[in-house]
């Protein structure tokens, strides 16, 4: 019987399921992170930083990377080796099912890409991975990933791995299906072939030797023994809507083929489970009324045969009296959208979710495994302090001490809502960071801004005690504690906007607001704000239809405005960062090139320096006096030499397309990117 690893487990919200499949490459201003910029000084060098497992070239650069290794989308189990192995958009982590240790798995140790969507271990003992875009890969005996593209077109964006009777491996990708037989040559069965005609998420051979691929919107196609192709849907309502995403196929101890699909009904899911016995009869298994408008993600069968399965709402477990019992994260599963099922040889029940690993034993009892780290897939800035403490704007304030160990804070603790958008560190001042909410715009007036103490104790501010706004896009602190927030505008009701500005609390505690062109920039939101060594506050803004087309402005320590005209050349621009270079110059990253003003108020533009002619989304300086700046393509580095380098994910960036970027005090350079990861590079 093919050995069945569960599809993609989904994050592929099937509605929005071409979206994630093609995320978008365009830089987005309104999710740009901001980062602190701190003067280098003699910190604690450990940041304390999870190592990966790989052992890190003797030379050259060395790359680490934290992650949300709790989102969980496939499992499977090593039973010989006694692990379980959960795989997400982390990269991989390995469980020791008896001491609940864990090992975490990373590009660094040859992985092709943290955005994983399968994991299979064969009868063999070898363990293979599915990458999104990135083909497949499979742990070698010297402890390293060695990828595999899968085609011969470029790495395939793998959806689901199965193992066949003969062992051959089948690759479920976008486009088709792809096998690879047992002496390592390939086969490939596409729409082109009269194969699968479209995404393969779930593929399982039953007893009879067909092998039964499902799509994604796309029912069922079938290969016969003979080696000839069937086309088949799942089940038609009266109206006409088609059950045809299959997002899971298994075969139970009775030899049924069981097809788990869904339809969509104004974004609502429409669950269908339908069972083929041996003699090619259909039937349908009843879920109505116990799961609702929630698809059904994956099926797995105990000893007995019965079934459990997997949900959008939650695990679904049978009783005695054939009803049946819905756990999520109330009862201590690890998430509410559990995605992936697998029991092993003592009869232990392994759901993972989009929150952790669990475990439901066979006395019924139910244990929850996290790792740790990051939450959410957005990241919104670094800062770090004197003690060695790493502050990531996240889901949540995370705080990484000097020894390694985490610590959240959430709304549970005070926060006045959960993301955090914004933080600045000051020796002096402690932290600052501001949290808010974006999409429903009902959300988007309730925000504020938060202080963190050296000693740890919380405030929080709110348009009640004097912040303006409620979208806080960056903060900057002066020598003198005034702390200084930047802000855009937004709409939370018909009618009902707030402009954007600054607003500024000095340190006895008052508060004042500053609209666009009473000081701050005449253009549109402030994107950018920066103190530099003679205390004076740069405000860096977007450009607007009708503005006055000034979107940079200083303010000096006597508290004057002036307004900083950039080149004619550089036309309407949006400022995206400020930074200050190692000869006092002012650095100003836009969309549309970098313009550089030294310390008599003269401008390089990109017309003069064509090196200077990239998309500058953040602008960081390292000991060495270099600048490095991220880009949509990657980053480019400029030495203090005036050498120039770029870098991209070929170097060991997770991705091209960064939010952020920032110098730890013992010079390690942390980047963040749209899906939640941190890569940490030391080139020391």
């Amino acid at each position: 019987m093919l050995r069945s690893v569960k599809n993609l487990a989904s994050l592929l919200l099937t509605v929005l399921l071409v979206g994630i499949m093609f995320p978008s490459t365009a830089y987005n201003q309104e999710d740009r992170s901001k980062t602190v910029y701190l003067p280098i000084t003699a910190m604690n060098a450990n940041v304390g930083i999870p190592s990966a497992t790989g052992v890190p070239p003797a030379s050259g650069p060395r790359w680490q990377y934290l992650t949300n290794t709790n989102l969980i989308t496939d499992i499977a189990i090593d039973e010989a080796a006694r692990r379980v192995w959960a795989v997400g958009r982390f990269g991989a982590v390995a469980w020791d099912m008896d001491s609940g240790t864990s090992t975490f798995y990373s590009i660094a140790d040859g992985l092709p890409s943290h955005w994983l969507s399968s994991v299979l271990v064969t009868r063999s003992g070898e363990t293979w991975v599915g990458a999104r875009g990135a083909g497949a890969a499979h742990l070698g005996e010297d402890g390293r990933w060695h990828a595999d593209p899968v085609t011969n077109d470029g790495p395939a964006d793998v959806l689901t791995i199965v193992e066949d009777d003969e062992g051959g491996l089948w690759f479920g990708t976008l486009y088709g299906a792809h096998r690879r037989a047992p002496d390592g040559n390939w086969s490939h069965d596409t729409r082109e072939t009269g194969g699968p005609g479209g995404a393969v998420l779930s593929i399982a051979e039953d007893r009879e030797g067909k092998t039964w691929f499902g799509l994604y919107f796309g029912g069922l196609s079938v290969l016969h023994p003979d080696g000839s192709w069937e086309q088949l849907r799942v089940g038609q309502d009266a109206d006409g809507g088609l059950d045809d995403t299959v997002f899971d196929l298994e075969v139970d101890p009775q030899g049924q083929l069981w097809v788990v699909s869904a339809r969509y009904v104004d974004h609502s899911a429409r669950p269908r489970v339908s069972i083929r016995s041996g003699d090619g009869r259909w039937s349908e298994f009843d879920v109505e009324g116990w799961v609702e408008n929630a698809a059904i993600r994956a099926v797995a069968f105990d000893a007995a045969g019965q079934p459990f399965f997997a949900a959008d709402n939650g695990l679904f477990v049978p009783r005695a009296d054939s009803s049946w019992h819905r756990l999520g994260v109330a009862e201590g599963l690890a998430g509410d959208f559990a995605t992936s099922l697998s029991f092993d040889r003592d009869g232990n029940l392994w759901a993972a979710a989009l929150g952790g690993l669990s475990r439901l034993g066979s006395d019924g009892a139910l244990q929850m495994l996290r790792r740790g780290g990051l939450r959410g897939q957005s990241l919104h800035g670094l800062a770090f302090d004197e003690k060695g403490n790493t502050f990531i704007a996240a889901e949540g304030l995370a705080t990484i001490d000097a020894s390694g160990s985490w610590s959240y804070l959430t709304t549970e603790d005070g926060l006045i809502q959960k993301t955090v958008k914004a933080l600045a560190y000051d020796a002096d001042a402690g932290l600052w960071f501001a949290t808010s909410l974006d999409g429903y715009r009902d959300d988007k007036d309730v925000g504020g801004v938060h202080h963190l103490s050296q000693d740890g104790e919380l405030n929080h501010y709110s348009r009640a005690d004097g912040l303006h706004s409620a979208q806080v896009t960056d903060i900057a602190i002066d020598a003198e504690r005034t702390a200084f927030f930047a802000s855009k505008s937004y709409c939370y009701a018909p009618k009902q906007c707030r402009e954007g500005g600054l607003t500024i609390r000095t340190a006895d505690g008052s508060w004042s607001f500053l609209p666009r062109g009473s000081g701050p920039p005449g253009g549109g939101d402030i994107e950018a704000l920066l103190v530099d060594a003679d205390q004076s506050l740069w405000v860096g803004s977007r450009a607007i239809a009708g503005g006055s087309g000034e979107v940079l402005t200083r303010r000096h320590p006597n508290g004057l405005w002036a307004t900083v005209s950039l080149p004619p050349s550089a036309g309407r621009v949006n400022i995206a960062d400020l930074a200050i270079g190692p000869n006092g110059s002012l650095w100003v990253g836009t969309l549309r090139g970098v313009f550089v003003r030294d310390v008599k108020g003269q401008w390089t533009t990109p017309l003069e320096e064509p090196a200077l002619a990239f998309a500058a989304i953040s602008i960081a300086s390292d000991a060495q006096g270099a600048l490095w700046f991220l880009s949509p393509e990657g980053v480019h580095i400029l030495h203090a030499d005036g050498r120039w380098e770029s870098m991209t994910t070929d170097d060991g960036l997770t991705d091209e397309v960064l939010s952020d970027i920032a110098v730890a005090p013992d010079g390690t350079i942390w980047f963040s990117d749209n899906a939640g990861t941190i890569s940490i590079l030391d080139r020391r």
